[in-house]
């Protein structure tokens, strides 16, 4: 890639501009607008992917939510406005240029908007080039730090602590799941990320007063603070303090409702305030940092791979707890002694156990990655939910195979169960790969061969621990589980019809969103379930997602909602209410701040909409507290809500709460609430 380069006029034209239109895009600035000089040569390139909630309506597309920023030499960074996504993904993504090993070339005139952050360059004499090597590289291994920055704005402030943000990433205080343990425990060690230390540092922390306000955006207030930490600190930009910069804004600074980015192969990772504190978005957004790129689902939703880090993030300071996929493992070389790789040019097929990433990735045994190197690459791994990876969301104890390296967004081709088999597109050398599960346990055996390549004998020693479970596989019916190896998938059948009729199972399912995403949420609108019902799974829940719980998804059950879990002691003896009503019964346990947090409403449907007529808030810390009421038992539909206005739930970092709801002697739920403001539970509906 030495010498190559290409010319910002080319890309001006080839945007559909003319020369000088870059600085003409200005021309409705008036007079009174000033643009400021550069003062300096040239800028590194990095990409920056801006993370939003999905739910969001204000959300910009997802293709709109990459751009490239212009790092000068002090850390502050400028957006270069003519280089769209689609030029991203062409030039950068696909590998002509890389985030971080590219200059802008500024050439004369270029010059800075301070209303947009934008740089302005001339047609004239810019380009991008790859940039000399500096000898540095971002390694997956060894000891790195990271200096996590407490931010005091003109008006507001970042809301945790420097100690708070502190336990949140390092566990100083005692905090289990953090962005250091995670980095820790999936890498065995292999990659460690320290507080970093020094002066004007305190427990990996520091905190920087800009006289920038929220409403000046990230941009401009994400500049102040570098300017503020090489002034606090006498460097010359941030990433001499410490590998990793963490900016936690206070709420809303970032533009449109953003939650956090990172440049990708950089130094630098943002955060809209309390998002700083969440393990699964740290550890997502320092991945940008180590060049990982997304993991995508079969059907094509980015983030929609939610096996590892690299889909979606949670608002959850403890879970989920899992790791990566088969790519980016791969891609982070910490599972090297273990990996094979299979092609036309070298082993052509395997025949036995995998083991799984909890296993230690220096000892002997079974593999725990594959490699499948073809014109297309694919990579394979055996996502077993225990220990380190027990939080996995997508493809819990399955064989699962994804498309593209760890650098490149991934792709899901397959979730395989025992009995489950999988075939390739013929790139490898014209032909297919195969691969087979015979069985699921402790490990699972598998085979994999290229089409035509002589298979070794499977190894049919059995696997202890079998899953007894069926397990759906993405594209047949439901498998029945086996414990011996079975060396071709059943024949499928035929679904059965559907069910004459439908109830929501569990009837007060809602996703890890919160609440307010129950099954009404779903029914609100048409494609509602299309894009989100396998994600945001509940674990709450048997049926965790919208497509397993849900009616209007496809989902739920025609023979009544799932019994709740049965209450201890002998069934109840005759009801104290009167002919045509029920008794409903409500116990709470209060957390630590129950006298000021805790509060419940129970409401009846009264035409559409649902009405308050019983609430209780005056409630003890630390307390049981028994309530009950006869309710008519015709059909009228009932919604008890649970509220905790800290919106970190009953249980469990601040005492070890919950509530249980009977009606009529039957369990209709019984919850740790561990997260969130408010769940909804409806019965007799």
């Amino acid at each position: 890639m030495i010498g190559m380069k290409i010319s910002v006029a080319a890309l001006i034209l080839a945007l559909g501009l003319i020369p000088g239109e870059a600085e003409a895009g200005h021309n409705h600035h008036d007079s009174n607008h000033h643009l400021q000089a550069v003062g300096e040569e040239k800028c590194t390139v990095f990409i920056e992917d801006r993370l939003y909630d999905d739910r969001d309506e204000t959300a910009p597309p997802k293709d709109k939510r990459s751009r490239l920023s212009c790092f000068m030499s002090d850390g502050r960074s400028y957006t270069i406005p003519f280089a769209d996504a689609d030029y991203i993904k062409e030039n950068f993504e696909s590998g002509l240029y890389e985030s971080g090993k590219t200059e802008l070339i500024l050439g004369p005139g270029a010059m800075i908007d301070p209303s947009t952050n934008e740089l302005v360059v001339s047609s004239a004499g810019a380009e991008f080039r790859p940039k000399e090597s500096s000898g540095r590289r971002k390694l997956t291994s060894g000891t790195k730090t990271i200096l996590v920055v407490r931010v005091v704005a003109s008006n507001a402030q970042t809301t945790a602590s420097q100690a708070e943000l502190s336990d949140s990433v390092f566990g100083t205080s005692g905090d289990t799941i953090t962005l250091s343990e995670r980095y820790k425990s999936c890498s065995h060690g292999k990659l460690t990320f320290n507080a970093a230390t020094g002066s004007n540092i305190s427990a990996g922390t520091t905190q920087v007063t800009v006289s920038s306000s929220t409403t000046d955006g990230d941009d401009t207030m994400g500049n102040d603070i570098t300017l503020a930490l090489n002034a606090l600190f006498g460097v010359s930009s941030p990433d001499q303090i410490a590998d990793h910069v963490m900016y936690c804004f206070p709420k809303n600074t970032i533009a449109d409702g953003g939650i956090a980015y990172a440049s990708f192969g950089g130094w630098i990772s943002v955060y809209d305030d309390d998002w700083c504190t969440y393990p699964s978005v740290g550890v997502h957004e320092i991945g940008h940092n180590l060049v990982l790129a997304h993991s995508n689902d079969d059907e094509g939703n980015e983030y929609g791979d939610q096996s590892g880090a690299m889909g979606y993030s949670f608002p959850s300071g403890n879970s989920p707890e899992y790791c990566f996929n088969a790519a980016k493992l791969y891609t982070l070389g910490w599972f090297s002694a273990r990996s094979k790789t299979i092609s036309t040019s070298g082993t052509t097929s395997y025949s036995g156990n995998i083991a799984d990433l909890t296993q230690d990735p220096d000892a002997a045994g079974s593999p725990i990655l594959f490699f499948l190197d073809g014109t297309t690459d694919y990579y394979l791994n055996y996502n077993r939910a225990t220990g380190i990876n027990s939080g996995t969301i997508s493809g819990p104890d399955q064989v699962r195979i994804v498309q593209n390296g760890g650098t490149q967004q991934s792709i899901l081709q397959a979730s395989l169960a025992a009995g489950g088999t999988w075939t390739s597109p013929a790139v490898f050398g014209g032909s297919t790969v195969t691969v087979v599960v015979n069985s699921i346990g402790t490990e699972a055996n598998i085979n994999i061969s290229i089409a035509g390549a002589p298979v070794t004998a499977p190894i049919t020693a059995p696997v202890t621990a079998p899953v007894m479970a069926p397990v759906s596989t993405p594209t047949g019916p439901v498998v029945p589980p086996v414990t011996a190896p079975v060396m071709a998938p059943p024949t499928p059948t035929p679904p059965s019809p559907s069910p004459p009729s439908c109830v929501n199972d569990p009837i007060d399912w809602n996703d890890s969103g919160g609440a307010e995403y129950d099954c009404d949420w779903y029914a609100g609108e048409a494609d509602n379930c299309a894009i989100y019902g396998d994600d945001f799974a509940n674990d709450e829940f048997e049926n965790d997602t919208a497509k397993k719980a849900c009616c209007v998804c496809g989902g739920g059950s025609s023979t009544g909602p799932s019994p709740g879990p049965p209450s201890p002691g002998p069934g109840p003896g005759p009801s104290p209410c009167p002919a045509g009503e029920k008794l409903f019964e409500i116990e709470v346990i209060t957390d630590l701040w129950g006298k000021q947090d805790n509060k419940f409403r129970v409401q009846e449907k009264i035409g559409n909409k649902f009405k308050n007529f019983w609430a209780e808030n005056d409630f003890e810390n630390e307390t049981v507290h028994s309530f009950q009421k006869c309710l008519s038992a015709d059909d009228t539909c009932y919604k008890f809500i649970m509220i905790d206005a800290a919106g970190d739930g009953l249980c469990c970092e601040d005492g070890q709460g919950g509530y249980k709801l009977t009606w009529g002697g039957e369990v209709v739920k019984e919850s740790l609430f561990k997260n969130g403001s408010r769940q909804r539970t409806k019965f007799n509906c």
